[in-house]
Formats: C-alpha cells, sequence, structure tokens
C-alpha cells in the first residue's frame, strides 16, 4: 500500500509530514526510522503524525528520526502548521494545535493571500489579550498573570 508523505525543509532540517486523513497504515517507530533514514529511506531530522483531530482539536504526534517521541519541538510545529494550511485544514490566522507537552498556538501573518510568517508559542490566554491591548496602544491597562 502506497504512503503519502510531504517533505519540508527549515533552518537545514528536514520534517516529514504523515497525514493520517490521508493515509491508511499505523505506523510504528521501526517504519519511522526507516522512512527518515539518510541512506536507505528518504532522509530526515524529524517525523510529524498529524493532523489527528479529536472533536476540533488539531492534535500532533512528533517523532526523532530515531523514532523516539518529541513532545515539542518548535521547527516541527511550524512545519506542521504550514502544512495544514497548504492543505486547506485551516483557514483562520489564529488557531491551537494540542502536543504531547500542551497546547500551542498559532499565528500566521500573511500579505495579500500569501503566507509570510508562522509564529507559534505556548502563551496564556493572559498573555494573548494583553498583547492584543499593547498592540492597540492602551498602555494603561495592565493583565496580570
Amino acid at each position: 500500500m502506497p504512503v503519502l508523505l510531504k517533505k519540508y525543509r527549515i533552518l537545514e532540517n528536514e520534517y516529514l509530514v504523515y497525514d493520517p486523513q490521508q493515509n491508511d497504515l499505523v505506523l510504528d517507530k521501526a517504519q519511522i526510522q526507516v522512512f527518515c533514514d539518510r541512506h536507505n529511506g528518504l532522509g530526515a531530522d524529524g517525523f510529524i503524525i498529524g493532523p489527528v483531530f479529536n472533536g476540533k482539536k488539531i492534535n500532533i504526534k512528533m517523532y526523532n528520526a530515531d523514532g523516539s517521541v518529541v513532545r515539542k519541538n518548535e521547527q516541527m510545529l511550524e512545519v506542521f502548521s504550514k502544512y495544514i494550511v497548504d492543505e486547506a485544514y485551516m483557514k483562520d490566522q489564529f488557531f491551537m494545535i494540542f502536543t504531547l507537552a500542551g497546547k500551542v498556538t498559532v499565528d500566521l501573518f500573511e500579505i495579500g493571500n500569501e503566507l509570510q510568517k508562522i509564529s507559534v508559542s505556548d502563551i496564556t490566554i493572559t498573555d494573548f489579550f494583553a498583547r492584543q491591548i499593547r498592540e492597540a496602544g492602551r498602555r494603561d491597562i495592565v493583565c496580570a498573570s
């Protein structure tokens, strides 16, 4: 059975994205190692499985090239964010992804219809609203954590 993977490069690192919505296999550690192997596979520094939907939540599973689990990795989250935008899973400029380490927020910055920047962070809701207030020029309002 063929497997569809997408390969992304960011800051000299390469990541493979395996979309369970487009593939039927359940991969194990050994298969991830083979795909990431630079001599016998496609070659990558990491492997991303997603999106895994749980209701409206977007979950992601991340692995190192050796098949070990990654709890959170900013580069992998940026790659995955780009992937779900490329595949039209998400059209909002602000959304959340759930990792083993918890929830992260994604901000997309576009000029025209072209994606210019992806910002991934694990800010709290209080921090998010404080940032919105600062950007609006309201320095007289203070949000305490």
